[in-house]
């Protein structure tokens, strides 16, 4: 991105939040008291952010290889990933079930809040399974190596 190398048009920006530092293609909320437009403005740019967090939730939860950084090639991973957006896409335009009602954030205007998608909750389980079987791997490991130095005595 600093270098502009993905050949993305012009005016192209990542959508950010406050913990982000401001950059010509990095966009973040204004923070100090806004003004009417800074409001629109940070509104609209939350929207999109929520809108990629949706997509990538429930790619993610869906296609759990995405979970975790990839131990391949950048050239192995590409076609991974690719494969994993389009089966997305495609389950998306061919199954109702796929992506529900309630499945994605949505504003609930009556009471002025946005309500978090059933994939936020959906992604705290696949996490706390993934920290558990990372735990249990790290535990059976570190016994193991503990008995092979142990022996080395």
């Amino acid at each position: 991105m600093e270098n502009n190398t993905l050949n993305l048009p012009d005016q192209s920006v990542i959508v950010a939040d406050a913990a982000f530092p401001l950059k010509t293609y990095l966009m973040k909320p204004y923070q100090t008291t806004p003004t009417r437009r800074e409001k629109i403005f940070n509104y609209r740019l939350s929207r999109a952010r929520r809108i990629v967090e949706n997509a990538f939730g429930i790619l993610v939860t869906r296609f759990r290889v995405l979970i975790n950084a990839i131990d391949m090639t950048p050239k192995k991973i590409d076609p991974i990933t690719l494969a994993a957006c389009a089966l997305h896409n495609w389950l998306r335009k061919t199954s109702d079930m796929y992506i529900t009602q309630r499945c994605v954030d949505f504003e609930d205007i009556q009471q002025g809040v946005v309500v978090p998608g059933a994939w936020r909750a959906q992604m705290r389980q696949v996490l706390k399974a993934y920290h558990l079987h990372a735990t249990i791997t790290t535990l059976s490991t570190g016994r193991s190596n503990k008995k092979h130095l142990c022996a080395a005595l």
